[in-house]
């Protein structure tokens, strides 16, 4: 005998993880990128993720852009320039 679908209300949970990307987009519409770090540093990243709760790539956009944002202006302009080129 065949299952009778139901309608889904609207309170009704969604299925799987909720969106957890920038804006809370979904993460498997990010950019993939590979990335080789020493044992150490790997090591530094699992365990910050752990400790903090967060996700991996979120420790590691976040540590990019502040590490951007601290650049000084005139290096800031040339990586924009660089950017919008492509």
């Amino acid at each position: 005998m065949a299952k009778k679908k139901t309608a889904k209300k609207k309170g009704d949970a969604r299925i799987g993880r909720p969106p957890t990307g920038p804006d809370g987009g979904r993460v498997r519409d990010l950019a993939i990128f590979s990335l080789r770090l020493p044992p150490n540093l790997k090591a530094d990243l699992e365990s910050a993720a752990s400790v903090l709760e967060r996700p991996k790539w979120r420790i590691v956009v976040e540590a990019l852009e502040q590490y951007l944002a601290d650049l000084p202006p005139k290096v800031r302009r040339e990586i924009a320039r660089a950017r919008d080129l492509k």
